[in-house]
């Protein structure tokens, strides 16, 4: 039972009459006399039907309105940036420690290949994206995602190279672009949410 249910079914006045005044002020529709609802929300009268309505309705609003704001401050390019950023700073990291001691390090030299791979694959999305975000621009990306992965592995055992490490970048890149195909990974998820946050906001308007 959600917060408005449990105030219905409690018929908490002091509640009802809070959540009403808050809720109206959020969303810059404050009630013409919440106090002459709420008294007849005490005694029963079917004012008790407009007080449920007026939280029902000023819920949804407010709802709105949170989903707008964080469509606005959670952009997907936003979102790619900071994956990228985080695959910069991991291969700079990598980087350090070889400087350090080079031969343990390329020891591990398989983990730098994968972060590099992911850092190839994400900024070749953002380019592809050029800041213009939208449903089918992504969609179009994912499905020539798709079509690499499945050229890859199709040719994997045909055009190996007799260099090891030539191998490996091919096998981790094509190990990058199937993991962003993944709809739980990482950016991958939160773009694809965003899109689905965003068409649910624009059907809600439209109704």
């Amino acid at each position: 039972m959600n917060t408005i249910e449990q105030i219905i079914a409690s018929k908490t006045i002091k509640q009802a009459a809070e959540r009403i005044l808050a809720l109206a002020t959020k969303v810059g529709q404050p009630m013409a006399d919440p106090a002459k609802y709420v008294k007849e929300f005490k005694h029963g009268s079917p004012y008790a039907n407009q007080i449920t309505d007026s939280l029902l309705r000023l819920e949804k609003i407010y709802n709105r309105e949170q989903t707008r704001q964080w469509l606005e401050r959670k952009q997907p390019m936003d979102m790619l940036n900071r994956a990228i950023e985080k695959q910069e700073k991991d291969l700079a990291e990598w980087f350090d420690k070889a400087k350090a001691d080079p031969f343990h390090q390329l020891s591990w030299g398989g983990a730098a290949f994968q972060c590099a791979a992911k850092l190839k694959v994400l900024k070749e999305v953002e380019d592809h994206l050029n800041g213009n975000v939208n449903q089918e621009r992504w969609d179009a990306i994912m499905e020539s995602l798709r079509k690499d992965v499945l050229r890859m592995a199709s040719s994997m055992n045909n055009s190996r190279s007799t260099s090891q490490t030539s191998n490996l970048a091919e096998d981790c890149l094509m190990a990058a672009k199937a993991e962003i195909l993944d709809h739980n990974w990482g950016v991958t998820s939160e773009i694809e949410y965003w899109f689905k946050e965003r068409a649910k906001l624009e059907a809600e308007e439209t109704e």
